[in-house]
């Protein structure tokens, strides 16, 4: 009973190694889109939305941000690697 439900199971793992490889096959050769209009359709919707919520940088905010973080002090490193 389990060696037939084994064997099953390898012919199904089979049938569907050589679909997928077909379908990889038809896809490399050009036959097979890799893009299809629904996913495109997809992307530019998903894209749009994006955009739409999406603010634009504030430009002055960030160089005001830069320069407070170069004017800040340091202090110097220790000395690593002497005992």
């Amino acid at each position: 009973m389990l060696g037939t439900l084994f064997v099953i199971l390898a012919a199904v793992v089979l049938l569907g190694g050589l679909l997928r490889r077909r379908q990889v096959r038809r896809t490399v050769e050009g036959e097979e889109p890799v893009v299809t209009d629904e996913l495109l359709r997809t992307l530019l919707d998903e894209a749009g939305r994006d955009e739409e919520e999406s603010n634009p940088l504030d430009e002055d905010e960030i160089r005001r941000a830069e320069d407070e973080f170069w004017r800040q002090e340091w202090d110097e490193p220790e000395e690593w690697g002497r005992s």
